[in-house]
């Protein structure tokens, strides 16, 4: 009976070694991933899908994470792919035993890669069930939580669902209020925005840059972004002088640390060609036209 169970363990070794081993190419995913090293995380992606090519896989939960993990790494790395999660989703939903932070956390990835990609109703609607697992379950604070309030409300606005926008605004800034300031979270600004609240908006953009000159920071995108948005607080409010004030400071930035021309770039100097041709300042109409 013995010899039979050691060549019945002989036999069935190398299922074990293959299975083994591309767990532990999933955890190396997970520890690099957690150092922001996506490119070695994505080495071991290609490991363990070798290994599992060998085997046939077992659907578990273990299976479900090591999904999560590609999927997560595939999508920092710009492949907005959302097979991995829907099947880790798949297989949690169907297990006897749920894990609701995991669960919550697959809503969350799909919601983002929906978003990427411009299916904003598919983001929305996985942005929500995040939202409502958080608030079921009464997770752990959390960013995943904290970004899908943000998210719920940027995506109400623009589909123009202002209460709604102003209720996860609101969940947002009272959820994130107490890091906001040290972070210089920039989407704590734009909440205001999304619950119509400028002049809040305005005092927290002057908090953000009173902190910064007090700490004697020198991070030029930090500056950057504290003038752009109070570029375009000034800009929705029609108030010229300001406006101009800042973009100017934006501008100086944007020449003195030889920045990419951007989006935010072309949305100042059309604005400042406006504003000069109104004024009837043709020598910097000028020189913004160029």
């Amino acid at each position: 009976m013995r010899k039979v169970k050691v060549l019945l363990f002989i036999f069935l070794f190398p299922y074990f070694a293959n299975s083994q081993q591309w767990q532990q190419y999933s955890d190396s995913v997970l520890v690099y991933f957690k150092k922001n090293d996506d490119h070695t995380a994505s080495h071991f992606i290609r490991l363990a899908d070798i290994e599992l090519a060998k085997t046939k896989v077992v659907k578990d939960t273990f299976y479900a994470d090591y999904l999560y993990r590609k999927g997560v790494v595939k999508s920092s790395l710009g492949d907005y792919d959302s097979t991995f999660f829907i099947q880790a989703l798949d297989i949690w939903q169907s297990s006897v035993k749920k894990n609701p932070s995991k669960i919550m956390k697959l809503h969350y990835f799909l919601g983002a890669i929906f978003q990427s990609t411009g299916d904003f109703d598919n983001s929305y609607k996985n942005y929500k069930y995040c939202y409502q697992i958080n608030k079921k379950n009464r997770l752990p604070r959390n960013n995943n939580f904290s970004n899908a309030l943000y998210s719920l409300s940027s995506l109400a606005f623009y589909n123009k669902n202002y209460k709604k926008s102003k209720k996860y605004a609101e969940e947002y800034i009272e959820y994130t209020k107490e890091t906001a300031l040290s972070e210089f979270n920039f989407n704590y600004v734009r909440a205001f925005k999304y619950k119509n609240d400028l002049v809040e908006q305005e005092k927290v953009l002057f908090q953000y840059l009173s902190s910064y000159n007090q700490k004697q920071l020198f991070s030029p995108n930090i500056l950057y972004d504290i003038y752009f948005e109070l570029f375009i607080l000034y800009y929705k409010n029609q108030n010229i002088s300001e406006t101009i004030k800042f973009g100017e400071k934006v501008f100086e930035i944007y020449q003195k640390e030889n920045y990419n021309v951007s989006n935010e770039l072309k949305l100042i100097f059309s604005n400042f060609i406006d504003m000069y041709g109104g004024k009837g300042d043709n020598l910097n109409l000028d020189n913004f036209e160029k």
